[in-house]
């Protein structure tokens, strides 16, 4: 069985996957912990109310988080900061919020090996390099605990998540060396709701954009400031893939980066 949502339905997916696949009916009857799943008494912006000493704790563990990314020499920009904000609401129970919890992680969950539970599929759209706007006909992602890519013939390919923040080239390691642990599942779950482009080009309040640029310069050295209301997954795990039909540009498989939005784009 598959379970494939975008945006708000996957925060749904992902939160009850990656929580042991408890369901929806234990989150409700727990609602009123402390440290219940999906808490949105105060907005994740301000999680303590008036206790700003707490909020301000909680920021600065998030940008600590995302600065530890950025250290380690990953491109970083607002959907990181955003992510690690969420986490907080969707797995309140694990240590810093599910900080190093992957997405290729529920591989080995007892449950989900048995298949006694669907695989999550979180869905983001591709965005072109050097632009803004997402194509009707974006490239669409999706991604597994398994792999990560499209079926579309603007790509063709999939690549093991786990290995995410490995430079290749055509599939292929440049190096004897391979990265994981960047499928942060929050950072997964971030991707499909990254709306932050659609705010930069709408007139209307977007107090959350606002918000997250004002605190990632403030919080984190080194944020990338071209691309800063996307998703980044650089290196691109399609760098050089031979597989984009005829037809189609190859301008995401000649990128270092890969840039991804927010499931519902298109």
């Amino acid at each position: 069985v598959l379970a494939g949502f975008f945006s708000g339905g996957n925060w749904l997916t992902g939160t009850l996957a990656y929580n042991n696949f408890t369901s929806v009916q234990q989150i409700l009857e727990e609602g009123d912990k402390a440290d219940a799943i999906w808490n949105i008494t105060n907005s994740f912006l301000n999680p303590y109310d008036k206790d700003f000493s707490k909020t301000l704790a909680r920021w600065t563990a998030i940008g600590s988080q995302v600065q530890g990314k950025r250290d380690a020499g990953f491109n970083v920009t607002i959907t990181d900061l955003w992510s690690r904000a969420l986490a907080y609401g969707w797995f309140p129970t694990l240590p810093n919020a599910g900080a190093g919890l992957t997405w290729s992680s529920l591989r080995d969950n007892e449950i989900f090996m048995n298949g006694e539970m669907p695989m999550p599929i979180s869905v983001a759209d591709g965005r072109y390099p050097g632009t803004t706007v997402i194509n009707l006909n974006a490239t669409v992602f999706e991604m597994t605990p398994f792999e990560i890519g499209s079926w579309d013939p603007s790509l063709n390919a999939f690549s093991d998540i786990k290995y995410l923040g490995t430079q290749v080239t055509d599939g292929k390691p440049e190096t004897e060396r391979c990265i994981n642990g960047f499928d942060d599942a929050s950072f997964i779950m971030g991707t499909s709701s990254s709306l932050f482009n659609e705010f930069t080009m709408s007139n209307d309040s977007a107090v959350a954009y606002t918000y997250l640029n004002t605190l990632s310069s403030t919080l984190v050295k080194g944020i990338d400031k071209e691309n800063n209301d996307i998703a980044m997954y650089a290196p691109n795990p399609f760098k050089g893939s031979k597989y984009v039909d005829s037809n189609y540009t190859t301008s995401i498989v000649d990128s270092d980066s890969l840039f991804l939005v927010d499931g519902g784009e298109d």
